[in-house]
C-alpha cells in the first residue's frame, strides 16, 4: 500500500509521527514549505511550489500537486486541513481515481471568513465522502459530524507533542523570572491580536491593586508589539508586565515554564480560532497551573475546567481576572489541577498514543 500525506509544513512537533510512519509504511510526504529545522529529519519529502491568493484567507494554491499525485499514484491520500487547497486537490484526485482519502481535521468550529463561506459546500462534501477522518480532538470530530461526516468514520486522535526533558537556563535576561517571592504569569504566544494579550492586560489592571506581587511575561514577538507597549505605558503597568519580543528556543521555553507559576493562553474568537494550542501540552508536561480561553481547541479536551485548570470566556477580562485570582489564592486546589493535567497529558495526549492510533487507522485501510 502506497500512502501520500499532504501537509503545509513539517513542524518539529510532528517529526516523531512522520518518522514512525516512514519506518512502517511506503509513504511519501508532499509539503508546500520547507521548515529549515526539520528539512533533514524526514525522508521522502517533496516540496512543491505554490502561490498565495490574498484576501482569501491567504489561500495557498499548490502548483504541480495533481501531476505529482499521478506520478506517485498512491493508494491512500491523507491531507490536512479542511480549509486547505491541498486537501481540495487531494480529495478530488482520490475520488477521480478511486483512492482512499483520509481527512486530517484540526478544525472544531466555523471559520468566519468570506472565502470559507464559499468553500463550505465543498468542505461538507469532503467530510461526507472521506473514508476516514482523523479528528485531533473530540469537538473536532463532532464538528466534522455536524458537516455531514458519518460518526463511524471518525477516529479521535490526540493532538500531541514529543516528551520534554527540561534543560532550563539560569541566566535568562528577563525581569522577575528567578524571583521566587513573586507570582509569575507567562503568556507564551505570538504578539498578534487573536492571542488575547489585551484581555490579559485588562484582567491584570483589575487585580494588581489587591495582588501587587503578580508579574506578567508576554513571551513572544509579533506585529502587536507597539500597541501592547503603548498600553502597558498608558496603564502604568511597566513594573508588572514585561514583553520579551523574542521567539524562544527549547531551552529558553524550558526556563520560562520551569520558573513560572501560571501559564495563560487567552486566544480570542475572531474570524478564526485557536485550533488547539500545543504550547499548553508542553506546559502540562511541566505540571504548571494553566488557564485557557474557550476559544482554544484544548479547552474541554486537555484542559478541563476546575479539574486540570480553568477555562474562561474568550475576551472576558472579568472572567479571566477571577481565574487568575483563584490561581493566586487557592494554592492547594491549583496544585491538584497541576498534578491532574500532568497525568492527563501523559495518559491521553502522548506522542506514542498518537503514533499508535495513526498506525491502527492506516492498517484498517490495508
Amino acid at each position: 500500500m502506497k500512502v501520500m500525506l499532504l501537509h503545509n509544513e513539517i513542524k518539529t512537533f510532528r517529526v516523531p509521527l512522520f518518522q514512525a510512519l516512514s519506518l512502517k509504511y511506503n509513504i511519501d510526504f508532499y509539503c508546500l514549505r520547507k521548515n529549515h529545522s526539520t528539512v533533514d529529519s524526514v525522508s521522502n519529502v517533496h516540496y512543491g511550489r505554490y502561490f498565495r491568493i490574498p484576501k482569501m484567507q491567504d489561500l495557498e494554491i499548490p502548483m504541480g500537486l495533481w501531476k505529482h499525485l499521478k506520478e506517485k499514484n498512491p493508494d491512500v491520500i491523507i491531507s490536512t486541513d479542511l480549509g486547505y487547497a491541498i486537501t481540495y486537490i487531494g480529495f478530488a484526485f482520490a475520488k477521480m481515481y478511486n483512492k482512499k482519502f483520509v481527512l486530517w481535521n484540526e478544525q472544531w468550529c466555523d471559520i468566519e471568513h468570506p472565502r470559507r463561506k464559499i468553500t463550505k459546500p465543498l468542505e461538507k462534501y469532503i467530510c461526507k465522502k472521506s473514508d476516514i477522518i482523523l479528528a485531533f480532538g473530540e469537538k473536532h470530530g463532532q464538528y466534522a459530524v455536524n458537516l455531514g461526516a458519518d460518526p463511524e468514520k471518525i477516529v479521535n486522535v490526540p493532538n500531541a507533542v514529543p516528551d520534554i526533558e527540561p534543560t532550563p537556563l539560569t541566566d535568562m535576561d528577563i525581569p522577575w523570572l528567578y524571583d521566587s517571592s513573586l507570582f509569575k504569569i507567562v503568556c507564551p504566544a505570538r504578539l498578534v491580536k487573536f492571542k488575547g494579550h489585551i484581555t490579559v492586560l485588562d484582567a491584570i489592571t483589575k487585580i494588581i491593586q489587591t495582588h501587587s506581587n503578580i508579574r506578567v511575561i508576554f513571551a513572544g514577538s509579533g506585529p502587536e508589539l507597539k500597541t501592547l507597549n503603548e498600553l502597558v505605558c498608558l496603564r502604568n503597568l511597566s513594573q508588572y508586565v514585561y514583553i520579551t519580543n523574542k521567539t524562544y528556543n527549547s531551552k529558553e521555553r524550558d526556563t520560562l515554564f520551569t520558573y513560572s507559576d501560571l501559564i495563560i493562553l487567552a486566544s480570542l474568537k475572531s474570524r478564526g480560532v485557536e485550533a488547539w494550542g500545543l504550547v499548553i501540552n508542553e506546559a502540562a508536561m511541566f505540571g504548571k497551573k494553566i488557564i485557557v480561553s474557550d476559544a482554544t481547541g484544548t479547552a474541554n479536551e486537555l484542559v478541563l475546567d476546575k479539574i486540570t485548570g480553568r477555562i474562561f470566556k474568550s475576551g472576558n477580562s472579568d472572567s479571566l481576572a477571577e481565574c487568575i485570582s483563584s490561581a493566586y489564592e487557592k494554592t492547594l486546589i491549583w496544585n491538584n489541577y497541576s498534578l491532574s493535567i500532568k497525568q492527563r497529558v501523559h495518559d491521553k495526549y502522548s506522542m506514542d498514543l498518537l503514533i499508535k492510533q495513526f498506525k491502527q487507522t492506516l492498517d484498517r485501510l490495508m
